[in-house]
């Protein structure tokens, strides 16, 4: 079963479009992660809106060392190939209402939530090298939400009930404490200067928060 996985997420990674998987770096305050392969993460749609709950799962496979040392014969790199999955909340009338309203007056289209390749403490990871893609085949369908208000109607466009990531990782031998996960939105929608952070500054940008079940991130190499 695991050389399956092993050979579907690499089949998979090399056929689907790739996605920017930059590391995020944490503020020094840093945000409160939980640790865990599996578990809730919640994210707040609009300000003032009540956090919603997703599940997060996750599978890793190590891989069979592939590069030696000529001199000592020991491993010089670590592969892992590493699968996860975020089943997302249901989206009210309201909800969609006042999502797409704020993302209107902040610009910064909608999200929910934002993979991350993070240590044990919420900071970038600079020691690895990885890939990462979404699972179409393993993923649900984009979708149309829409609500209407008077004569307006309100759409949420390419909405995934579940998305699944892959990810194929090389570390150093014997690296340690990379962890993998999302981070959800703490305060609403993104203004459109926040959405260039996040991919180098997830914190800052609105992820994440200095309480527990705003990230949550599983082991990778433990």
């Amino acid at each position: 079963m695991k050389r399956g996985l092993k050979q579907l997420l690499a089949l998979l990674l090399a056929l689907v479009v790739a996605i920017n998987f930059t590391p995020f770096k944490a503020q020094a305050a840093g945000p409160k992660v939980t640790l865990s392969r599996s578990g809730k993460v919640k994210t707040v749609m609009y300000k003032g809106g009540k956090a919603k709950t997703s599940s997060f799962t996750m599978i890793v496979e190590k891989g069979a060392p592939t590069v030696f040392d000529p001199d000592t014969n020991a491993p010089v790199y670590d592969e892992y190939y590493v699968r996860i999955k975020i089943k997302r909340f249901k989206m009210s009338k309201k909800d969609i209402i006042k999502t797409v309203k704020e993302s209107r007056r902040r610009k910064g289209g909608i999200s929910t939530y934002v993979p991350i390749v993070i240590d044990s403490k919420g900071n970038y990871i600079t020691n690895c090298i990885f890939e990462g893609a979404l699972l179409h085949s393993e993923s649900d369908y984009g979708r149309t939400l829409k609500a209407k208000q008077g004569r307006t109607t309100y759409y949420i466009y390419n909405w995934r009930n579940y998305s699944t990531y892959a990810y194929r990782l090389t570390l150093n031998h014997g690296t340690t404490g990379i962890y993998i996960g999302f981070a959800g939105l703490r305060n609403g929608q993104l203004t459109k200067n926040a959405s260039r952070k996040k991919m180098k500054d997830y914190y800052s940008a609105g992820y994440g928060k200095n309480k527990k079940g705003f990230i949550i991130a599983g082991s990778v190499t433990d």
